[in-house]
């Protein structure tokens, strides 16, 4: 009966270190995972400076702020406008000009939505 119960122990004892070894691996290669994913996740690319960056954030805040009704077409137009002239040399600034077209020519807001999501995706944000 003693040996039983010792061999039960034993054997618990065992397989609970087995668990141990096999957790902390797991664990270990999980923060990795997140790591990465985090650091993939950072928003701005490589490629874009970090005024850019920001000059393409304002202009999508500005386009928003017009597809929610928050923004006449003439202030958003005259807004996109003013970051246009302040990084004209931007990889951006492509991108920002073709909604200005699109607002001044009274496109369809499904064609300003297309143009901002296309800067959106330029930058690293989200479409809308």
């Amino acid at each position: 009966m003693i040996d039983d119960e010792f061999q039960i122990s034993h054997i618990y004892k065992k397989t609970k270190s087995k668990r141990k070894l096999l957790i902390l691996p797991l664990f270990i290669v999980s923060m990795a995972l997140l790591v990465l994913l985090f650091a993939n996740c950072s928003g701005r690319p490589a490629d874009i400076s970090e005024e850019t960056y920001k000059a393409g954030s304002k202009a999508i805040e500005i386009v928003d702020n017009y597809l929610d009704y928050n923004l006449s077409k003439d202030d958003a137009y005259y807004m996109l406008s003013d970051i246009c002239s302040r990084n004209s040399s931007s990889k951006i600034e492509v991108y920002i000009r073709s909604i200005c077209s699109g607002l001044e020519a009274n496109m369809p807001e499904s064609t300003i939505l297309e143009r901002r999501n296309s800067l959106a995706e330029k930058i690293g944000q989200g479409k809308r």
